[in-house]
């Protein structure tokens, strides 16, 4: 039986990194984590305003083949180590 969440919170349910289904209660202004498919792999993006403050994260599900994508007001940078 599940649980019920509290107040101002939903259930969200997804399958972890290692195919675990996971269950948990998250506010009702954050997003569930996603689920992504065999041929996906997840991505975090941080979203930051103009002055370089953090202001949203998220997740999204993108092919194995593609780089996952940069947040708002950030760029990728090449670390050689």
């Amino acid at each position: 039986a599940t649980c019920p969440c509290g107040a101002n919170a939903k259930p969200c349910k997804w399958t972890d990194d290692w195919g675990y289904e996971e269950e948990w209660c998250f506010a009702e202004v954050e997003s569930c984590p996603v689920t992504c498919t065999s041929d996906q792999k997840r991505c975090y993006q941080t979203d930051y305003n103009a002055s370089g403050y953090p202001e949203k994260f998220s997740e999204s599900c993108i092919s194995e083949t593609r780089s996952c994508p940069c947040g708002t007001n950030s760029k990728e940078c090449y670390d050689p180590i």
